[in-house]
């Protein structure tokens, strides 16, 4: 038996869509209270269980997650997929973004999908779903995009974000006085995205047990909070996550390339460290790869099929396009390991202590908590 992704009432993909629905009364999956001018934070790196264990660091947010529940993001629990599950209602096999880093067999070539996109390669190809803002501009709703100026134009942004005006914002406060001035001078209906990564990078550098982790939380809870104050009838805001984060020791660091295998059939090993993607040069090494992975990783994980994990569920309804993208092989961990193999990986995210991407509940169960409209 395979692991599951958790049973929820609802999916990270329902969320957006949804706010868009409490708008315009159509497809509003999460049922949630109608509304005029809807603003949506997605959180990079805060699952449920790493904003409980916080404590009293963010003490409004817990007060609101208390009072709510929780849902799953999709598989893999990575940014690339996660946030355009939640920019277009659908889940990974369909819009295509299957991870964070894939081998493209076309090319010969590994590239990540959040910012490896290049003259080859048309992110606002690869990502094949309508998105929620251009549904939103279509039924005559604003839509704007609320995230750091670097990311203001990116090919990410345009294949997830297409049509909405952005606005950018330096910090996490900078963001919400932008999120705080569009409900001041906009009049009509809207729906607005506000982007804080900020988490997810101290995760992956310090953990999300650090001093410097906790402080961002901190920052973010008080943000919130104003932002939450600033509502007007007719206002909503929800918050949200991609995924949540595990911190992995360096011993606990697992390198598929000490397995014995024929490595020689390997065309490229991506994704992430918590769910590596493997792909081959030749089909018919298949079976054997597979098994030598699942020999040297022990119960520490699954050396998975393509075929395993379609059959699964875990990319949903998968198009023919997105199957040239999965890898033959995925090694999934099921134990708080990381798995690299060291002729793929850069040398830096061995450095990583925040990891996610695979199953467990702490990377997949994620918030869904309300203010305004949306309050519990």
């Amino acid at each position: 038996m395979l692991p599951a992704i958790p049973g929820t009432f609802g999916r990270l993909s329902d969320v957006f869509v949804s706010s868009l629905g409490s708008i315009t009364g159509t497809d509003n999956r999460l049922s949630f209270r109608g509304s005029k001018r809807v603003i949506a934070i997605l959180v990079d790196g805060l699952g449920s269980q790493n904003l409980k264990a916080a404590g009293g660091h963010a003490p409004f947010l817990n007060a609101a997650l208390a009072k709510s529940k929780n849902i799953a993001c999709g598989f893999p629990s990575t940014t690339a997929t996660s946030i355009a599950s939640f920019a277009t209602g659908v889940p990974g096999g369909q819009h295509g973004l299957v991870g964070y880093k894939v081998y493209d067999r076309a090319s010969a070539k590994s590239f990540n999908l959040l910012n490896g996109w290049d003259a080859s390669h048309d992110a606002s190809q690869w990502q094949r779903a309508t998105t929620v803002t251009s549904r939103a501009l279509d039924a005559g709703v604003g839509a704007f995009s609320i995230g750091p100026k670097a990311y203001e134009g990116s090919d990410y942004t345009r294949a997830t974000m297409a049509g909405a005006s952005y606005l950018p914002g330096k910090s996490i406060a900078d963001r919400f006085d932008a999120a705080i001035n569009l409900l001041h001078r906009e009049r009509g209906d809207f729906l607005a995205y506000l982007y804080v990564p900020e988490l997810d990078q101290v995760g992956h550098a310090q953990g999300v047990a650090s001093d410097r982790w906790l402080q961002e939380l901190e920052d973010l809870d008080s943000q919130v909070r104003r932002l939450a104050g600033a509502l007007g009838k007719g206002d909503s805001v929800v918050l949200t996550a991609d995924h949540g984060v595990l911190d992995i020791p360096a011993h606990a660091q697992v390198y598929l390339d000490e397995i014995s295998t024929t490595w020689e059939a390997v065309a490229d090993v991506s994704g992430d460290p918590r769910v590596n993607f493997v792909y081959l040069e030749e089909e018919t090494a298949l079976d054997r790869v597979r098994q030598d992975l699942q020999e040297g990783i022990g119960d520490r994980g699954l050396a998975l099929t393509r075929t395993q994990v379609l059959e699964a569920g875990w990319y949903g309804p998968t198009h023919e396009e997105t199957l040239a993208r999965l890898p033959d092989i995925f090694v999934l961990a099921t134990k708080n390991v990381a798995f690299y193999h060291r002729g793929y990986a850069p040398a830096a995210s061995l450095n990583m202590i925040g990891q996610h991407g695979a199953l467990s509940s702490v990377e997949m169960s994620i918030p869904l908590i309300g203010w305004g409209g949306y309050a519990a």
